[in-house]
């Protein structure tokens, strides 16, 4: 598991099938087990979960440097903990060339990819936001097929790839150099039925109906990366004691939601809703915002005063469970930010 990023592992754990590169933050660990679990069921196959060596962090941040977050990773649910994660740093003290230093850690992740699929016979990669880390796994993939060497390259589009690095780049080229890449993986993915259709919509905006057709036919919606056991029901005297605990009266219906504590993923929109519920009289509604990240002592602090919503910091897998169970809709809030990529 090739990751770019702020992660750091505390307990290391072992997940079952290709590497992925990209940008990971901890509470997005559960949605790339998801994302594996959804290859080694759609993708006919290719690596081999019984047979894996387990995955590989490489841990580092834009600049090249190595994340200092180990106690940031929650536990993974034991469901999917299989033995341990190596964790490999990207050659955070090599030397840039320095007449070219632009573009350093691309090709030092690339060959990292290399010295894997030499040393552990990695053989398949998960790109997690295709900006830049298709070209990290494409560039390893060429340089393999140099000597005969097969490696299997899937890259999942996300949000800020669509509304940062394509679509505000339709008229200069640089969206559909990314594009390019997107369309040379082996397999593609999105987040959801919107983000697919922004994604041919722009593909065929600047390359015309034929290449988007062609994607349109292989591109796979992955929802969020949670296993089908996470919906198992709580039982009701579970959901009766978690409702009974966070003051929620019987009547009420529960709208929730569980997201990262951070400004891109629009916590407070749920507060707001509580709000306005509130001014309109919808005493039949109670909020729940359940997560992790620095916003956390704010918004619990403001759903405090407030009546009809409460913050539940960090919920287990257990809890979150019982959340899901107990509520009447789940919201997925997010916001635009100015400048954040």
């Amino acid at each position: 598991l090739v990751l770019e990023g702020d992660a750091g592992m505390h307990d290391p754990v072992r997940l079952p099938l290709p590497v992925h590169v990209g940008r990971l933050v901890p509470e997005d660990l559960e949605g790339v087990v998801g994302l594996v679990h959804h290859l080694e069921l759609e993708t006919r196959g290719f690596g081999d979960p019984e047979g894996a060596d387990g995955l590989v962090f490489e841990d580092v941040d834009r600049d090249g440097a190595v994340a200092q977050s180990p106690d940031r990773l929650a536990p993974v649910p034991d469901a999917f903990v299989r033995d341990e994660v190596d964790i490999h740093h990207v050659a955070p003290d090599a030397e840039a060339n320095p007449k070219s230093p632009d573009g350093h850690l691309i090709k030092a992740v690339a060959g990292s990819l290399v010295g894997l699929a030499d040393r552990q016979g990695l053989d398949a990669v998960i790109a997690m936001y295709a900006d830049p880390h298709a070209q990290m796994a494409l560039s390893a993939r060429r340089a393999l097929q140099l000597r005969g060497q097969t490696l299997h390259v899937a890259v999942s589009v996300e949000g800020s790839d669509l509304t940062d690095s394509i679509c505000s780049h339709l008229d200069d080229g640089e969206g559909l150099a990314l594009l390019a890449e997107v369309c040379e993986a082996d397999s593609v993915f999105t987040v959801s039925h919107a983000a697919a259709q922004m994604l041919l919509s722009a593909l065929g905006q600047v390359a015309g109906s034929e290449p988007a057709e062609r994607l349109r036919s292989r591109l796979v919606v992955r929802h969020p990366g949670l296993p089908p056991e996470y919906f198992d029901r709580a039982a009701p005297r579970q959901v009766n004691r978690w409702r009974s605990r966070l003051g929620i009266p019987p009547y009420a219906r529960v709208v929730s939601s569980q997201v990262r504590l951070v400004a891109e993923k629009g916590p407070d929109v749920l507060l707001d809703l509580a709000e306005r519920a509130a001014s309109t009289g919808r005493d039949d509604l109670f909020f729940v915002l359940a997560g992790e990240g620095p916003l956390l002592a704010d918004l619990a602090e403001r759903a405090g005063v407030m009546g009809n919503c409460a913050v539940v910091a960090n919920p287990d897998p257990d809890e979150a469970r019982v959340m899901r169970s107990a509520s009447a809709m789940g919201v997925f809030p997010s916001r635009p930010i100015p400048g954040w990529t």
